[in-house]
């Protein structure tokens, strides 16, 4: 009678962990389904950027339903955002060992088959570690680089693009979430170096900075377009102490972009009448819809009309690549620097089954229906220049 009885509840458990076992699989491959139709209707570069999404499914989808815990599907849907080679598409919690979005501290181009640095982040391990322009990166911990970037690529790419190949790079390049990197590079000397880059503990500059500069030009850095740094109300601050100077520098290098709701108010303060300062648009079946234009609302208590010069690098992004290409427009602020990070559109925030992400969805364009993405300054600088001195003989010369 025991043995009967051992033999039903071992089997009744079997059952309960087989049933409890199809539910989670059930469950993540119904959550995947919703993600990726979510995506499926609304991301807008799916053309642009040579995805093939119904591949991404194909790929994916058998791979949810093997997933065995919530950490595992994390990394499904990370690796699926990653099909978009998309900086701005991505998931907003992403496991420790996930690849980073890039560029990370290093911004690297294929040079006739070299993977070569052209810029180095100034607040970084890899500034610290005596990475320049014009070294060749070899191998991310002990793997060759050119290796390592077809291993991230797409399985989901129908076209290998330039674009996707110093994308592909540049991710490989920037390491993994939370851990240390060795890379292995050759310098312009020919000389083969090895280090090993920590996470970065060095400081960081504040949000936002203003001060007077030689020639009666003022500064003012903005670091950052986020809704919890008080980012408006000191620019008018700011702007009240230099309305009698001669010209002004606002400076968005290092700026990782943030809200419009931040950087229109700031634009409102360069005009007297409402101007056009972006086009948008968004999905329309496979491809983009109309283009309606955005605009800026003049703002008081007083007009700055004097020169305006806007500094930006690599790493500003987003609304940080949108201010400078609106002031452009609507007072014929000058930009100066490097081309910018690339992220050319308004993006949707989504939350499915606990996941939270976000995806490109609204690409932005110049008054003239240029894309965003493509913009680049009136006045090209080298990495290594020294920003501030060149603005200023351009505002005095």
């Amino acid at each position: 009678m025991f043995e009967i009885n051992r033999r039903v509840t071992i089997a009744s458990l079997l059952s309960l962990l087989t049933s409890k076992a199809y539910a989670n699989s059930s469950n993540f491959a119904h959550r995947f389904e919703k993600i990726w139709r979510e995506m499926d209707k609304k991301y807008c570069y799916f053309n642009e950027n040579n995805i093939d999404w119904e591949i991404a499914r194909q790929t994916y989808q058998p791979l949810a339903l093997q997933c065995k815990s919530e950490s595992e599907f994390l990394d499904l849907i990370d690796a699926l955002m990653r099909e978009t080679m998309d900086s701005h598409t991505h998931i907003h919690k992403a496991n420790e060992g996930a690849p980073r979005w890039p560029p990370y501290d290093l911004y690297v181009e294929d040079q006739i088959g070299a993977c070569t640095v052209q810029a180095v982040h100034e607040y970084s391990a890899a500034k610290q570690s005596g990475l320049v322009k014009g070294d060749m990166i070899m191998e991310i911990n002990d793997v060759k680089v050119y290796d390592l970037a077809r291993k991230l690529k797409p399985k989901s790419l129908t076209k290998n693009k330039q674009i996707a190949v110093n994308y592909l790079l540049n991710l490989a390049v920037a390491g993994n979430k939370g851990q240390e990197r060795k890379i292995k590079y050759l310098t312009a000397k020919n000389e083969i170096k090895i280090v090993n880059l920590p996470l970065y503990k060095g400081a960081f500059p504040p949000d936002f900075e203003a001060k007077m500069l030689e020639q009666n030009i003022g500064y003012i850095a903005i670091r950052t377009f986020g809704d919890d740094a008080n980012i408006v109300e000191q620019f008018d601050e700011a702007l009240e102490k230099f309305k009698d100077a001669k010209a002004l520098i606002i400076d968005v290098r290092y700026n990782g972009g943030g809200d419009t709701a931040i950087a229109r108010p700031i634009m409102g303060r360069f005009i007297k009448e409402t101007k056009p300062y972006a086009q948008m648009a968004k999905r329309k079946g496979k491809g983009i819809g109309e283009k309606w234009t955005e605009y800026v609302e003049p703002r008081g208590p007083f007009t700055f009309e004097k020169p305006v010069v806007i500094l930006c690098n690599h790493w500003s992004a987003s609304m940080a690549e949108g201010f400078p290409m609106g002031m452009r427009a609507i007072c014929g602020a000058k930009m100066m620097g490097t081309m910018m990070m690339g992220l050319g559109a308004a993006v949707y925030s989504s939350k499915v089954g606990g996941v939270d992400f976000q995806y490109s969805a609204e690409p932005v364009y110049n008054i003239y229906g240029r894309p965003r993405n493509y913009s680049m300054p009136d006045i090209t600088l080298d990495d290594n220049d020294n920003y501030i001195e060149r603005a200023i003989s351009a505002l005095v010369s």
